[in-house]
């Protein structure tokens, strides 16, 4: 990551030689307004409207929980099904030990001593040499918990282990290493509730259930010499004055807002931007291959967010899209479509590193290290202002004559907040702590990079969190279409983190974060300003993000035991024990357990969208040919080129592919496993036994290869195992059968015939084939180069691109998939390529001449012209 000049911060008032602070009422802004939809109930929690799946009923888990709604099954059963938890790691790290200071740290002792019986934190914790021997202090490694979302268990030893339930499963009273650690309901079927609408005040103010009265319009300052509101009966929205906190007085009390004895002014995290937090010309090499290799891609995400936007803020879609294509192609750095395709290339090599190129990687891991600084000037934020409150305490106390050591509340010191300091650093302003231009980035541009990520469009089934988390498909991630922008901005899973503040009574504390910075029309103008000119994005309404974006900051700072709650005398070791967490290393590994849990991807999409709110724009050799490769995108938005129309996704994966002269359609996956598909039907129909090779005979029935290269076909709804072993096979449209062995050859292994119940060998050599109408083969041998066999003699195609697959379809057309990953189909002696999409690895065409294909990425397409 470039080096960058982060800026400490300091107390503004109440500290050493300062002025104190003091308190002040807090300001009407409006009346809570909105009612639910019928059919939606309202939760108190969320103050939102929220409705239950068709045939479920509310339950009474929490409204973010995934049992919020049930349905009894029609056989229901008293015991559920039983499966293990996984291990996502130990509490504390090898070569450490558990001590339970603070709730819980890891130490370690010098090399060579051993613990004793002191304290952790006595300057004899640690000896060597018997009792006689020298005596050292330990030295803090780490906090000991686990990770958020993660189950902690005293299994193991040293602290215990971390572990995770499957999704949609609860944790049962026995052991975790168990395989009945968790448990599925098999009495009710459950389902996440959707929200419907918010029913909340803007970000930045404080929700109250008191109402407005006439008397209140008559004595309140905030009143006079203005138009007054109408009176409220109940629900009222609050703001405390610009740097102040609410207090647990009324909110219409003289001092329901304050400043503490030390108001803390935070310090400013630079963000490094989309081209600034790697290696200078890794992000230009990733998005300048997908430019070139998939434009479709980048049209398609550029479609999708404008869609959600248009939808969420009212406006034409059109215009929008225009808007973020203009910043997408001459200041991708100001584009979120730019970075949430950056984004999904760094979630696959957190994944799967082996499907990653090198700079995706290196990608990967600059992001790791991106958040750990970040992890550490927050954690340095917080010390910090401890040391600068000890200081002004101090002082405070020599002015009272108080050497003793007091309860704090015995001479009137208030300690920071330390959960709001560290806040503070993800909204700050490098001029005057307004609004950053990463608070604009978060309450706008977040939600569009969750529209190009996809998978957290529809936490709410309970599916797509676990497929997300868990990465088994990552590039199944970018599925474009949305339901919520708000619940797209970090994920459902980001709600989980307001029951934590509600029940540690912080969660008006961190609104109030953002309310200190966006209370003035003025500060809230310069908000959208600084965002605007800063980012340029497709933001959604300020007001309505802000919020989200704040309960994610605060899952953040508690997943760094950082909380507004420390007790004054554990809080210096519990800060320094936050920055040893902090200062630990993320590689790819710990990026992929933070992934595993919903606050984990909460926390890292949160971390993208501030690294990418600073505008450090490319070099000009980058943004020329990026102009010039971005014609394609272009091309394809306009409908000049048929790229990305004709090629259409179908749902599934597969490894191989076959089609058959009648529309029947059948693959084999990674794990060998057999379906069919009928196209008219759209439905996957599982068939039992295993392959690695398939086609499909002229009764639309599969004939395959297993791992071993034994030949099967499908009769009778049974398998019939074939004569002979074979590397491939396939099947004309007339039923003519031929393969591949295995026995080398020139050009590859020898090719067969099946003629009078057995395969017969015909002269020549090959890797791949097929059999067109007329029952001649069509192979690709060792060298990629293209033949058929016409009337006993084999007729190479000199032309052809360079080839790893072919097919031909019942109708006679020729298809092959390139080594290049892109396709091409033989008409009039030309070997003509179609649109782009991912890398093609096989395919197989149909009788009307579809292409049926399977991409690199184990991904299914047709194309059909």
């Amino acid at each position: 990551m470039n080096a960058r000049n982060h800026v400490p911060g300091s107390p503004q008032c109440g500290g050493a030689g300062q002025q104190p602070c003091g308190a002040k009422p807090a300001i009407f802004k409006r009346a809570a307004v909105g009612s639910c939809p019928t059919g939606s109930v309202f939760d108190v929690g969320k103050w939102a409207c929220f409705k239950c799946p068709s045939g479920y009923e509310r339950s009474w888990a929490p409204i973010d929980d995934y049992k919020a709604c049930q349905k009894k099954r029609a056989q229901p059963k008293l015991l559920g099904t039983f499966m293990s938890a996984s291990k996502r790691g130990n509490v504390c790290p090898s070569g450490s030990f558990y001590d339970g200071i603070r709730g819980g740290e890891c130490w370690k002792c010098p090399s060579g001593y051993g613990r004793t019986w002191a304290h952790v934190e006595a300057h004899n914790a640690c000896q060597k040499d018997g009792v006689f021997g020298p005596v050292a202090r330990a030295e803090l490694v780490n906090r000991g918990t686990c990770n958020a979302g993660e189950i902690k268990d005293g299994i193991g030893g040293n602290g215990g282990s971390c572990w995770t339930c499957p999704e949609g499963t609860d944790r049962t009273i026995f052991a975790i290493n168990s395989n009945k650690a968790c448990e599925k309901s098999e009495w009710f079927d459950f389902k996440k509730a959707e929200k419907v609408s918010d029913l909340t005040c803007p970000a930045g103010e404080v929700f109250d259930f008191t109402g407005l009265t006439q008397y209140d319009l008559n004595v309140r300052p905030e009143f006079k010499g203005v138009s007054k509101p109408s009176t409220v009966q109940s629900g009222t929205c609050w703001a405390c004055p610009e740097g102040y906190d609410r207090t647990m007085s009324g909110v219409k009390a003289n001092d329901a807002c304050r400043a503490a004895f030390m108001v803390w002014k935070p310090g400013v995290f630079k963000e490094p931007g989309l081209f600034g937090f790697a290696k200078p010309g890794t992000v230009e090499k990733v998005l300048m291959n997908i430019a070139t290799r998939s434009p479709d891609l980048i049209a398609s995400a550029a479609k999708a967010a404008a869609q959600e936007v248009a939808r969420t803020n009212n406006k034409p879609e059109a215009e929008l899209l225009s808007k973020e294509v203009k910043a997408l192609k001459e200041t991708p750095s100001a584009s979120t479509v730019a970075s949430a395709i950056v984004m999904r290339r760094i979630m696959t090599a957190i994944s799967d590193p082996a499907k990653a190129t090198n700079d995706e990687k290196e990608l990967a891991k600059a992001f790791g290290k991106y958040i750990q600084e970040r992890r550490t000037f927050m954690a340095k934020e917080a010390l910090a202002a401890y040391e600068a409150w000890k200081l002004a305490d101090e002082e405070e106390r020599r002015k009272r004559n108080r050497n003793n050591m007091l309860s704090l509340i015995d001479y009137g010191t208030v300690p920071p907040e330390f959960g709001n300091v560290v806040a503070g650093t993800m909204l700050s302003d490098d001029a005057n702590s307004v609004v950053a231009s990463a608070a604009g980035y978060a309450a706008g541009a977040i939600p569009v990079v969750g529209v190009v990520l996809g998978d957290l469009v529809s936490v709410a089934t309970g599916e797509t969190l676990n497929a997300f988390g868990n990465f088994s498909s990552p590039d199944a991630i970018v599925r474009f279409g949305a339901k919520n922008a708000i619940e797209i901005a970090l994920g459902k899973a980001v709600e989980l983190f307001m029951q934590k503040m509600v029940e540690s009574t912080a969660r008006n504390a961190y609104f109030n974060v953002l309310a200190q910075q966006l209370i003035a029309d003025v500060a809230r103008e310069t908000a959208i300003k600084t965002a605007s000119q800063s980012s340029a994005r497709l933001l959604s309404t300020l007001s309505g993000a802000g919020p989200t974006a704040i309960i994610a900051v605060q899952g953040m700072i508690l997943s760094m035991s950082i909380d507004n709650f420390i007790k004054i005398t554990e809080a210096k070791g519990r800060l320094n024990a936050a920055l040893k967490y902090a200062e630990q290393p993320i590689g790819l590994s710990e990026l992929a357990r933070i992934a595993k849990t919903p606050e984990g991807i909460a926390e890292l999409l949160t971390n993208w969208g501030y690294l990418t709110s600073a505008d450090l724009k490319p070099g000009n050799v980058f943004m020329r040919d990026w102009v010039a490769a971005f014609q394609g995108v272009e091309d394809i938005l306009s409908g000049k080129s048929t790229l990305g129309k004709s090629w259409k996704a179908v749902n599934g994966a597969a490894t191989d592919i076959g089609a058959g002269p009648d529309g029947q359609i059948a693959v084999v996956n990674s794990k060998m496993e057999v379906f069919t598909y009928t196209e008219s039907k759209k439905h996957w129909n599982k068939l039992n036994g295993a392959l690695l090779h398939i086609d499909v005979r002229k009764d639309g029935m599969p004939v395959g290869i297993n791992s071993e290269g034994k030949i099967y076909a499908f009769v009778n709804n049974d398998w019939r195992q074939l004569p002979g072993l074979a590397s491939d096979v396939g099947v004309g449209a007339n039923d003519d059968t031929w393969i591949i062995g295995t026995e080398k050859t020139n050009g590859g292994f020898e090719i067969m015939k099946w003629e009078n119940n057995k395969f017969q060998k015909v002269g020549g050599g090959a890797m791949r084939i097929d059999v067109d109408p007329n029952g001649n083969p069509w192979v690709v041998n060792d060298k990629g180069q293209v033949y058929v066999n016409d009337n006993n003699r084999w007729q190479g195609f000199p032309q052809a691109p360079k080839a790893a697959d072919i097919s031909v379809g019942g109708n006679g057309a020729v298809y092959i998939a390139g080594v290049d990953g892109a396709v091409y189909g033989l008409n009039n002696g030309n070997w003509n390529k179609l649109p782009v999409t991912d890398k093609v690895v096989r395919l197989s065409v149909d009788q009307a001449g579809d292409v049926w294909a399977v991409t690199d990425r184990q991904k299914l397409f047709t194309f059909s012209r």
